[in-house]
């Protein structure tokens, strides 16, 4: 990750084993063990951006691709870097098909 005054510049790897929606959709299913290592990396990579207070808000099977079998989380352009640990986001941003029906109603966080 690169900074400037005004902006910030993730570099992406090229990953040519495509995402995993598609790898799931050629295999028609995951194996428990194949669901744990790509699960682990996800909370992984997770954990890297929480620690950068960078939220992602559009995580979905289409935004993780695929590089020599690891898992590379992709499409930053609805994130949002917090100002602080606890600091909560009040826009609705993202992909509804894959969104809670809570948010989908606009009820409020409890």
């Amino acid at each position: 990750m690169l900074r400037t005054t005004n902006n910030m510049y993730m570099i992406y790897e090229f990953c040519d084993g495509g995402n995993l929606e598609e790898l799931l959709h050629r295999k028609r299913a995951f194996t428990e063990n194949e669901a744990l290592y790509f699960f682990k990396q996800i909370i992984n990579g997770y954990f890297s951006l929480y620690k950068r207070n960078i939220l992602h808000r559009d995580l979905k099977l289409q935004n993780i691709l695929l590089k020599d079998g690891s898992i590379k989380i992709a499409d930053f352009g609805f994130c949002k870097i917090l100002s602080r640990r606890n600091d909560l986001t009040s826009t609705i941003v993202g992909s509804p098909i894959y969104m809670a029906p809570e948010i989908l109603k606009g009820k409020p966080y409890t």
